[in-house]
């Protein structure tokens, strides 16, 4: 995960502190784009617009921001999802009605015997008497990065898709048929969108066992820059779509990221709830449930001491941020130590700070030699959750963590005794093994869960074990058990208990070695990665192996865009209670104690929620019904056997009651109330 950053003038900065958020006013002043850097990036670099939520208190502010140049890419209610000219970020401040500015974070990304493992093979089969199912008539769409459209298991299904890049001021959109068919993709070296798109809605013809849930569904895919707002934006595009076509959508989001609040309060998380009224929405839990990247710790009158490194380049730089957020406005104080690697002895220590010391919330402290770098501090009250967040951003020299020099910077904690905190790291950066260090924190993952699975309203997904090894084209036989372990839940997938009470996931699918499309555009530049596949099909298209809850997630979008095949009047929140109050137990066996909450309910479960469905709704397979419903000459003509005289209640694919004779010409739900049964529900 990294910020979007720039270089930028002390003056300017201080002209925005009092919107920006902490992560953002530490971003401003440092780095230049989205990747991951080890270097200073020149100021020529930065990006032509910041992607920025924006909460308005006032709609006076929409037009000043007009005004400077900004572009909308969306809104909900309060919520704006922007991008900011960079030459305009500093007028910011004077404009009213603006009550904050999150700036974008950016995500990472995280079937035949997958199927079987849920009972999705059984849905599709015709399983609680509702007939064949393959999410027909039903649209799914995504946001992700990596989508090859004219893979087989995708033909004559993608309905529409774009692209937004808000650093740079993009929108792309390709709607219907010839549209599509002359889409450039914009992400073309990436695979992951293809992969996920595969196990929810794939219907290879000449790779019949790597079918994927909802093989008939209406493909909306959306790509981005990963940032936020591109992300929301996507998110909106496929609800947008859909609505036009009467349809409540399934948007699956197989991305993440590490630091934020973890309580559903982030601008992204906000955002997110409320697109989840129209929409349902599943997200994967993460796949860092066995990095040592969080800390929960409750302070008594000792400090608390965390070194940390980087993850990605233990031996080289450290370039990575530490977030912390207290349990509520409690501040923190802290300093910066260093540490001899392995010794757990510090060598230096810098002065105490506090919130006092810097009317502007921030603060910037060198690392001595041997360990030079910059460290920089900020600080808020967070408007939307009242708690204290404090956040740091660590950038050291290329050589920090040679042989040489095996040293380790840390941050050195103390607050009032009682005061609880979370403290997480962002993908690159982790805290290092410093247990033997008596400070009664608790180090490991139970905050690994993605902050942007944290919202309320939408589903969070683990990962669980069906494949524990496959060979590749290349000859390479790959046991995959180092990584996601021996037992029925897969040891990566990230978990998480919140302070507001939840815990997260809520519920699990098959997620490790799922075999799925890969990106036909993706092989046309990488050759290689054809030998990285585990099978091509007669048409040459190739599939290939991946694991992480990004590959569990589109299981369980799959298995809902086959519940509202089955009744498209259910709501999201419908979809999402029968998911979790049907989900099946798993069997953890030689079970870690933290397996039960890294499954959630369960395993998702197709029939077991079919079968609530017919239940609650009595919807049957045509060949049950004691009646004839048909659809002629723009009415609903309804049929039956004897002299009982029928209710007849007819709704759009939204749920919306319409009138008989004023039929739209898309699909409509009929719902016939026989006296003294339960109602029968047709899709005419």
């Amino acid at each position: 995960m990294r910020y979007l950053t720039l270089l930028f003038l002390l003056a300017a900065w201080s002209a925005v502190a009092a919107v920006l958020d902490p992560a953002a006013r530490i971003a401003l002043r440092h780095t230049a784009d989205y990747a991951p850097v080890h270097t200073e990036k020149a100021a020529e670099n930065r990006p032509a617009f910041y992607p920025l939520i924006l909460e308005i208190t006032d709609e006076a502010a929409i037009p000043r921001l007009e005004a400077l140049g900004a572009i909308s890419y969306g809104r909900r209610d309060e919520l704006l999802l922007t991008a900011v000219p960079t030459d305009a970020l500093g007028e910011l401040d004077g404009i009213p009605g603006i009550r904050s500015a999150s700036l974008s974070r950016t995500a990472s990304l995280n079937l035949d015997l997958a199927r079987a493992r849920t009972g999705a093979d059984a849905a599709q089969a015709g399983a609680a008497d509702f007939g064949p199912l393959d999410g027909s008539g039903v649209t799914v769409g995504f946001s992700d990065g990596g989508f090859d459209p004219f893979h087989p298991a995708f033909e004559g299904r993608v309905d529409a898709l774009a692209y937004f890049a808000p650093a740079d001021g993009v929108k792309i959109t390709a709607v219907g048929p010839q549209e599509v068919a002359a889409w450039d993709s914009p992400t073309v070296t990436l695979y992951h969108a293809t992969h996920v798109a595969g196990i929810m809605v794939g219907d290879p013809a000449d790779a019949p066992q790597y079918r994927g849930v909802a093989p008939g569904a209406t493909i909306v895919g959306t790509e981005s820059d990963m940032s936020d707002v591109g992300i929301l934006a996507g998110v909106d595009f496929v609800i947008a779509r859909a609505a036009e076509q009467g349809r409540t959508p399934v948007v699956n989001l197989s991305l993440g990221n590490s630091t934020g609040p973890h309580d559903g309060t982030s601008a992204f998380a906000r955002y997110l709830e409320k697109c989840a009224h129209e929409a349902v929405i599943v997200l994967s839990a993460g796949n860092m449930g066995v990095q040592n990247m969080t800390v929960r710790h409750t302070f008594t009158d000792r400090p608390l001491i965390c070194a940390i490194y980087s993850f990605h380049n233990m031996l080289d730089a450290l370039d990575g941020y530490v977030d912390l957020w207290s349990a509520d406005a409690a501040p923190v104080e802290w300093r910066l130590r260093l540490f001899r690697r392995g010794q757990y002895t510090p060598t230096w220590a810098g002065e105490w700070h506090s919130t006092a010391d810097s009317p502007e919330g921030q603060i910037d402290e060198s690392l001595p030699a041997p360990l030079p770098g910059q460290v920089s501090a900020a600080w808020e009250v967070n408007p939307a959750n009242g708690r204290f967040n404090l956040m740091f951003y660590f950038r050291t020299a290329g050589t920090s963590f040679s042989d040489n020099a095996p040293y380790l910077p840390a941050i050195e904690f103390r607050a009032a005794p009682g005061t609880g905190i979370d403290i997480c790291t962002d993908n690159d950066t982790r805290f290092y093994d410093t247990s033997s260090t008596p400070d009664g924190a608790v180090r490991g993952s139970a905050l690994s869960i993605s902050d942007l699975a944290t919202g309320h309203g939408t589903i969070s997904v683990g990962s669980l074990n069906t494949r524990y090894e496959v060979t590749h084209l290349g000859g390479a036989h790959i046991d995959w058990t180092f990584n996601i372990g021996d037992g029925a839940v897969s040891r990566f997938s990230s978990w998480g208990r919140l302070r507001d009470g939840r815990t997260l996931p809520l519920l699990s699918a098959p997620g490790a070695v799922i075999v799925a499309p890969l990106s036909g555009l993706a092989v046309a530049d990488y050759p290689d990665l054809a030998y990285d596949a585990v099978f091509r099909d007669a048409s040459g298209a190739y599939y290939i192996d991946d694991s992480g809850t990004s590959m569990a997630a589109p299981h369980v979008a799959g298995v809902c865009a086959l519940w509202l095949q089955a009744d498209p009047t259910l709501t999201p929140a419908d979809i999402r209670r029968i998911a979790l109050e049907t989900a099946s137990p798993v069997d953890f066996g030689e079970a870690d104690p933290t397996d039960a909450l890294r499954v959630g309910a369960g395993c998702i479960d197709p029939v077991a929620g079919l079968r609530m469905i017919r239940a609650e709704s009595g919807i049957s397979d045509p060949a049950d019904l004691p009646m004839s419903v048909t659809r002629r000459d723009g009415r609903i003509v309804v049929e039956t056997f004897s002299d009982i005289r029928p209710r007849v209640e007819v709704y759009d694919l939204s749920g919306r009651t319409v009138r008989d004779d004023a039929l739209p010409s898309a699909p409509v739900v009929v719902r016939v109330h026989i006296p003294g049964a339960a109602p029968v529900t047709r899709l005419l």
